[in-house]
């Protein structure tokens, strides 16, 4: 009987061993469960941290894309160049002027390579402000310009002329290889054609500028530039469609070796001084270098209101101007020194001189210049004045007033222009001027030109002869309205 005492015994004993391998199980199951608890609680933790640090990075970001977008003004003018090798236009994601004023094709053609430099330097500036990142280099940037004139003119004779034309069309490349070599190169159309052939068939491609430039002004304020370009003889500033009279007496273009002086201060005085082969003087010289001069001036920016510039040139020889190698266009007129049939040996040379201001007191632009030879050409070249060799100068004011139409940027500008001794250039001895300039869409120049020019007295300009001398004593008007695309 004993045996199922112990079966039961036994069986008891296996219940509570089963018993407690549950409880041990079941404990260590608990334990797995809390484990698990930890590490997702862990997990969500870093999971909060990390959304945290992602809304302080989109806020930083924001924050970033604030200072890109509200940059003052004077910054925002100065925009940040595209971070390609090759862009068009030389802006990125920042508005320019709605005119395109501050395109590369529209930077003065005096003192080129020291706006460039300067410009240049803005924008580097204005992307550190703006916490872009440095464009690269090498780089190329194009810019141009496209624009065409319809005119009216009822002339010195009295007879009416009327002609379309496309007057403008020009690719300018410039070129950043590092901080401190730049290059510039200017690809022009010339519209100018024989009288007996048709306009179409004369439509000329030339290299107008090409130079190399030496320098960082963020660095250095001194710079030098090698090369064909408009020397700093002058300024020739204008709100015109019709070039001012005094830059058909000095504007020279040359191929020069050029040393500068400009700082990036908003007051500061500037220098240029250069060299270069000429074509006119001494038939002794002309192989050589012998001629140059020499531009001073000083830049002034009182605040956004009050600004300008005022300065002086003086050139070695006033008779390597466009104007005097050219001459009239006119029969009768002077031939001017670059044809080839002309004896351009001269006893002595004739130097220029030129004083000239801009001042912007906005919404005002007044500008104003005098050019002169310093004095009389030799007779042997035909540029005469009477019975002795002519003494050219001429004079340009100017005084704009800018302002919104139909929230579009506008201008209206009167002028007033003089010469004298200047009869065999074919130039007037007074001429009056209005112009309206609007930009109805961005990045274009509508203009809208009347002027009255006088022409010289028979008693003033008794050399010239033809059609130069039937014009004498008369009166132009001419109605011109142009429109120019820049990009």
């Amino acid at each position: 009987m004993r045996i199922p005492h112990v079966k039961i015994l036994s069986g008891v004993a296996c219940a509570l061993i089963g018993t407690s391998a549950f409880a041990e199980q079941a404990t260590s199951i608990s334990q797995q469960v809390q484990t698990v608890d930890k590490r997702t609680q862990l997990l969500e933790q870093q999971v909060t941290e990390l959304r945290s640090k992602l809304n302080d990075l989109n806020t930083s970001v924001k924050d970033e894309d604030k200072k890109s977008t509200f940059v003052n003004n004077d910054q925002l003018s100065e925009a940040v160049r595209a971070h390609s090798l090759v862009s068009f236009g030389p802006y990125l994601n920042i508005r320019t002027q709605f005119n395109g004023s501050e395109l590369i094709v529209n930077t003065p053609s005096i003192r080129e390579s020291s706006r460039l430099l300067y410009n240049r330097y803005k924008n580097e500036q204005a992307a550190k402000t703006a916490g872009k990142p440095m464009p690269t280099v090498p780089r190329i940037e194009l810019s141009g310009v496209i624009g065409g004139q319809a005119f009216y003119s009822r002339g010195y004779d009295a007879g009416k002329t009327s002609d379309i034309d496309v007057t403008d069309a020009e690719i300018d490349t410039y070129v950043v290889m590092n901080h401190w070599i730049t290059g510039f190169m200017a690809v022009v159309y010339d519209n100018g054609r024989a009288d007996s052939s048709r306009a179409v068939d004369n439509s000329n491609v030339e290299i107008n500028k090409a130079f190399v430039t030496l320098g960082d002004l963020e660095h250095t304020p001194f710079y030098s530039s090698l090369g064909q370009l408009y020397v700093p003889f002058g300024r020739y500033s204008s709100s015109m469609v019709a070039s001012p009279l005094t830059q058909k007496v000095g504007r020279t273009k040359e191929r020069t070796l050029m040393v500068g002086y400009k700082t990036t201060d908003a007051n500061a005085f500037y220098g240029e001084l250069y060299a270069f082969k000429a074509s006119s003087g001494f038939s002794s010289e002309r192989s050589t270098v012998n001629d140059g001069g020499l531009d001073l001036g000083y830049d002034f920016y009182v605040d956004e209101r009050l600004s300008g510039e005022i300065g002086a040139s003086v050139i070695s020889t006033i008779a390597d101007s466009t104007g005097i190698q050219d001459g009239s266009s006119m029969s009768g007129g002077f031939s001017g020194l670059s044809c080839s049939t002309c004896s351009q040996s001269m006893k002595q040379r004739v130097p220029g001189a030129d004083v000239y201001t801009k001042v912007t007191y906005d919404p005002f632009s007044f500008a104003a210049e005098y050019v002169t030879a310093t004095h009389k050409f030799d007779r042997r070249t035909g540029f005469m004045y009477g019975d002795e060799g002519a003494k050219p100068a001429a004079q340009n004011v100017e005084l704009a007033y800018t302002m919104h139409i139909f929230d579009k940027p506008s201008s209206v500008a009167i002028g007033y222009g003089h010469t004298s001794q200047a009869a065999m250039l074919g130039l007037p001895n007074r001429r009056y001027a209005f112009a309206y300039n609007v930009s109805v869409w961005k990045h274009t120049l509508e203009t809208i030109e009347f002027r009255r020019e006088y022409n010289y007295s028979h008693s003033s300009a008794s050399n010239v002869s033809g059609d130069s001398l039937e014009n004498l004593g008369k009166i132009n008007n001419v109605i011109t309205a142009q429109i120019y695309v820049y990009f």
